[in-house]
């Protein structure tokens, strides 16, 4: 308990600084034209402490790209517990300073591996913008053949945020 809330109840609050709400049905941006694994994607709305994330380092060589750290994700059975693009929505909701305060590098989301409209395969990436936008945080996409040098955050294990049946569009 803490100030009289039991744990699960102040996640269903959305109480503490540290609680992230992800909304159901948050939807890529029209920039994509279609998303791989969309039978992992949450279907209802979720929410986390920025604390239970794990930090997975994919990046053990020069030279891994975002292709890389995708197949790794999923050949090692860890892509249903990657952060997904709904993820990094509610974080950029937040703001800048949440950001700064509870992430020390850019947020990657291997789930929301992509077909962008060109047929580039992307990635969307949390981070900081550049200050000349006017914000402070930014959605970017980075290709496949890029190289990504972030380290991943994932869900543990026994998170419920689970895979849910496929949606027909």
């Amino acid at each position: 308990m803490k100030n009289g809330i039991r744990e699960d109840e102040a996640l269903v609050q959305g109480i503490g600084d540290s609680i992230i709400r992800v909304v159901a049905g948050t939807r890529h941006p029209p920039i994509i034209r279609d998303v791989m694994h969309k039978e992992l994607m949450p279907l209802q709305p979720y929410a986390f402490d920025t604390a239970i994330l794990e930090v997975q380092n994919m990046q053990e060589a020069d030279g891994v790209t975002v292709h890389d750290v995708f197949y790794a994700l999923r050949h090692n059975d860890l892509l249903s517990r990657a952060l997904w693009f709904g993820d990094l929505q509610a974080i950029y909701d937040r703001g800048g300073e949440f950001f700064q305060k509870y992430f020390a590098f850019p947020l990657v989301a291997p789930l929301s591996f992509a077909l962008d409209r060109g047929g580039g395969w992307v990635m969307p990436v949390l981070d900081k913008a550049s200050p000349e936008s006017g914000n402070s945080l930014a959605i970017h996409w980075r290709y496949y053949q890029q190289p990504c040098t972030e380290p991943i955050l994932i869900f543990p294990k026994r998170f419920p945020r689970q895979a849910c049946p496929r949606r027909d569009a």
